[in-house]
């Protein structure tokens, strides 16, 4: 279940990403969603610290 999760909510922050582009600050706002896309990965793989991908 919690493998689920991680990868529903690591799609819909690269989508996210994806739109920031026609965005007027996207060099801001896209590396931030894809570093949440970065920590669902890690939670979806079960890598990393428990404490920050909780």
């Amino acid at each position: 279940m919690r493998k689920s999760v991680a990868l529903v909510f690591g799609l819909i922050f690269l989508l996210f990403a994806t739109v920031q582009y026609n965005d007027p600050g996207p060099q801001v706002w896209v590396p931030i969603y894809l570093a949440a896309v970065m920590a669902c990965a890690w939670a979806g793989l079960g890598w990393g610290n428990g404490a920050f991908l909780a």
